[in-house]
């Protein structure tokens, strides 16, 4: 399972959303997510779309998941042990 999550920020804090999109081994589309979130900054943003992606996957018993983020310190975040 993959996941390829991003962030959209109007201004830094600002106006935010953010989204995901889901796909398989084979690249078949199984879901995608994208939410309205209001005023916050663009790291905030960034982590709730790889926040809400991990519970996604949790909901759905999937076994694994793969994120993918164009954000630098939230893949950092990830590497933390």
């Amino acid at each position: 399972m993959k996941c390829n999550s991003d962030g959209k920020s109007l201004g830094n804090p600002g106006a935010v959303a953010c989204g995901g999109l889901f796909r398989n081994a084979n690249s078949d589309f199984l879901g995608a997510f994208s939410i309205n979130l209001g005023i916050t900054s663009a790291l905030c943003v960034e982590l709730i779309g790889v926040m809400v992606a991990i519970e996604i996957d949790a909901h759905k018993g999937w076994l694994y998941l793969r994120l993918e983020t164009d954000s630098m310190l939230v893949a950092r975040l990830g590497e933390l042990k």
